[in-house]
């Protein structure tokens, strides 16, 4: 198992971390992070789903303008949500339906293919669609209909496949995000066990169990960002990256949301308060922190361009391979500084394998 936040059931001079500091920190990053983000994203994912119906009707070349820019509202709500890989975005497949990634083999792609070259009526219905393959289903599939070869089409005849399908992704990502807040705003649902541990729960035992979660969530949520949002893109030495591994190429928002994830994963830290319970000889990792996720911001910032020309110049690509190191960093002060310095238990992480 990987030692990115393996606590080696350390207790320190000034003690774990108390129950009462542990819960509040989870709750308030539930109320003041989760629950307005998630509602967030189902608002988004509405006006997205009004938007290309209006597409599909007129063909009107403003209303793809328009389509195209509630895309980009939809994605990086999602974005600021897709790291929350616990509870109810885990449930029923949800997260791969709304976003199949890392897709190396361009799986994703040649479907969405097949089934415009046969005009597959199956995907028209989005309760039919979610029986099919989760690559069919979401926010990957939707941007090469809005964005990738043949997408000049959606201003030609109003009504056509391509179109439709696109409504039908639309929907199944509306219905996809309002199942996520409704399972957040259910009292008697993941809340409830997250927030209320104990003997007789099957997910979590006692607080620090809870607390645990919380750290190796944001641990994992820097790991997936380093290894499959930015390594598939950074350079390293002289081996310069293929644009097309990177996530959002078509439609030009892969360092916007890049950076609607770390954005977001800096507010949940901070909503949280978790780092205001460090005992006092570890409040140095708060501001180291605080640094690398400006510096991980402010890198991103520097990524100015379509991603063909950030990843072709040597100069400007230096900072994709500079955001793995700071989120490398990151991953070491939250996973494995912050859950030694609280004395957390060992939590098993879904990408260590079996």
């Amino acid at each position: 198992m990987r030692a990115h936040w393996i606590c080696l059931f350390l207790v320190f001079a000034a003690g774990p971390l108390q129950a009462a500091d542990g819960l509040s920190a989870v709750e308030r990053m539930i109320d003041g992070y989760v629950l307005p983000n998630v509602e967030r994203f189902a608002e988004t994912a509405d006006i997205l789903t009004a938007d290309i119906a209006t597409l599909c009707e007129t063909g009107a070349p403003e209303a793809l303008a328009e389509a195209r820019a509630t895309f980009r509202n939809a994605v990086l709500s999602h974005a600021r949500i897709d790291f929350v890989r616990i509870g109810p975005l885990e449930a029923a497949n949800r997260r791969d339906a709304l976003l199949f990634w890392p897709d190396r083999r361009s799986v994703g792609l040649k479907q969405v293919q097949r089934v415009l070259a046969k005009e597959d009526a199956g995907v028209l219905d989005a309760a039919a669609l979610r029986k099919k393959s989760v690559a069919l289903q979401g926010f990957g599939a939707l941007e090469f209909l809005l964005y990738g070869t043949g997408s000049e089409a959606l201003t030609g005849t109003a009504g056509g496949f391509r179109c439709l399908y696109a409504l039908s992704i639309a929907n199944n990502i509306a219905a996809l995000a309002d199942a996520v807040a409704d399972g957040w705003n259910d009292p008697q649902g993941f809340v409830r066990q997250w927030t209320e541990p104990g003997l007789d729960n099957d997910l979590y035992r006692d607080e620090q169990e809870s607390v645990a979660a919380l750290v190796g969530m944001v641990s994992d949520a820097l790991e997936i960002i380093r290894d499959q949002r930015l390594k598939p893109i950074a350079p390293f030495g002289t081996d310069m990256k293929p644009y097309k591994r990177a996530l959002f190429w078509r439609s030009g928002l892969t360092r916007d949301m890049l950076a609607a994830s770390l954005a977001g994963l800096r507010d949940m830290i901070e909503i949280s308060g978790l780092l205001t319970a460090l005992p006092p000889d570890r409040h140095w990792i708060a501001g180291s922190v605080a640094f690398e996720f400006d510096n991980a911001l402010g890198a991103l910032q520097r990524l100015d361009g379509p991603v063909r020309s950030i990843v072709e110049d040597p100069e400007i690509s230096s900072n994709l391979a500079y955001l793995v190191v700071v989120t490398r960093s990151l991953q070491n002060l939250m996973g494995e500084q912050v859950a030694e310095a609280l004395a957390l238990p060992t939590t098993f992480s879904p990408l260590d394998g079996d």
